[in-house]
């Protein structure tokens, strides 16, 4: 065994653990930031892009579909809650000891956002499974369900608004917080 390179990687390992030492605060920051932002945002456009789109063209019935769409944006719901979580963490450990509306917009940014995944998955999730346990069936609706399908499209316009808003404001919080990351030396504005 060659063990020319061992002096070399265990330097090599030394001086990262150096570094990371001197940045940690920074380095966990980040870590917990992106991770919150990959499992909101990136739970959002899987969904968005890769899920509810197929569900409703691959299975035999828009009830069936229904279904399992519901039972995977319970689940996505979580993903978001978390990454809201995630992305506070990094945040208070970043941003919470600056002065000045720069490091402040990331926490008015992520409360609207937590705001408006409250109202989506709560308030108007919680008013969609209700009429959707009301109506008979959305393949073969009978005449008094129209009304309730109605509501429920309505409410479904909302809510998808809504999560494209939740979306674009990620994207804005994303690019906001790695600008105010990227700033040479940790070099602060006042």
């Amino acid at each position: 065994m060659d063990t020319t390179y061992f002096p070399i990687l265990m330097k090599q390992l030394t001086e990262f653990g150096e570094r990371f030492m001197a940045n940690r605060m920074l380095t966990s920051s980040m870590l917990l930031f992106y991770f919150g932002v990959a499992l909101w945002l990136g739970g959002l456009m899987f969904f968005g892009f890769g899920v509810a789109g197929t569900l409703f063209t691959s299975l035999p019935s828009r009830d069936i579909a229904g279904a399992v769409n519901r039972a995977i944006l319970s689940r996505l719901t979580i993903l978001e809650y978390l990454g809201g979580c995630f992305i506070i963490g990094g945040l208070l450990i970043h941003n919470r000891k600056e002065k000045g509306i720069v490091w402040k917009l990331p926490f008015i940014m992520i409360g609207i956002m937590l705001t408006l995944l409250v109202v989506y998955s709560i308030i108007i999730g919680s008013q969609m499974n209700t009429l959707v346990s009301d109506i008979s069936s959305f393949d073969h609706p009978q005449e008094q369900d129209k009304d309730l399908i109605a509501g429920f499209t309505s409410l479904h316009h909302l809510y998808s608004s809504l999560v494209k808003l939740n979306l674009f404001l990620g994207f804005v919080l994303f690019v906001w917080q790695t600008l105010l990351y990227s700033l040479p030396n940790g070099k602060k504005s006042e």
